[in-house]
């Protein structure tokens, strides 16, 4: 994907849980560089348990919310490379 994508585009990507590959889906909140910090594009007062990612990479992200539940918010960090716009 070469355009950058912007808040609040729906997005899924596929990962691996127990063998099974998995779709997920969720709302961009920001693009993550390179080497930048996950956690310090997280909404304020995110705790760092609600990130399942890594907090630094080097590759371009994107920091994605994704509610797995009723009242809980998660943030995943998938690749740049791995998303595609859920239509």
């Amino acid at each position: 994907m070469n355009e950058q994508l912007g808040p609040g585009t729906r997005v899924r990507w596929f990962i691996r849980r127990r063998g099974e590959r998995m779709q997920m889906t969720g709302t961009v909140i920001a693009f993550v560089p390179a080497g930048h910090s996950a956690l310090a594009y997280a909404p304020k007062g995110t705790p760092e348990h609600f990130l399942k990612a890594k907090n630094m990479a080097k590759v371009d992200r994107y920091l994605v919310e994704v509610r797995p539940s009723f009242n809980v918010w998660l943030y995943y960090c998938p690749r740049a490379s791995q998303i595609e716009i859920d239509e």
